[in-house]
C-alpha cells in the first residue's frame, strides 16, 4: 500500500491539512480571527510549498495582517 497512488494522495492531503490548520492557529494568535475571505483563500490552497512558505513567512516581525501573509508567493 505505501507505493500506491491512493495512499501518496492521502498522505499528501494530511500534509496539507496540517499546515493549514497550524497557519490558522498562529495567524489567529499573531492577527486575529480570519474573516470568511481568509478561510475560503486559505482552503483553497492545495501547493504544498507555497503553504510551507506562508508558514514560514508567520514568523516574520514585519508581517502585520492576514492579507500580507496572503501575499506570499
Amino acid at each position: 500500500m505505501p507505493d500506491s497512488d491512493t495512499y501518496e494522495a492521502l498522505l499528501q492531503e494530511g500534509r496539507l491539512d496540517i499546515i493549514k490548520r497550524l497557519i490558522f492557529r498562529q495567524g489567529h494568535c499573531r492577527f486575529g480571527p480570519p474573516s470568511n475571505e481568509v478561510k475560503e483563500r486559505i482552503y483553497g490552497l492545495t501547493d504544498l510549498e507555497r503553504l510551507e512558505r506562508v508558514c514560514e513567512r508567520l514568523m516574520l516581525a514585519t508581517l502585520s495582517s492576514w492579507r500580507e501573509l496572503l501575499n506570499t508567493p
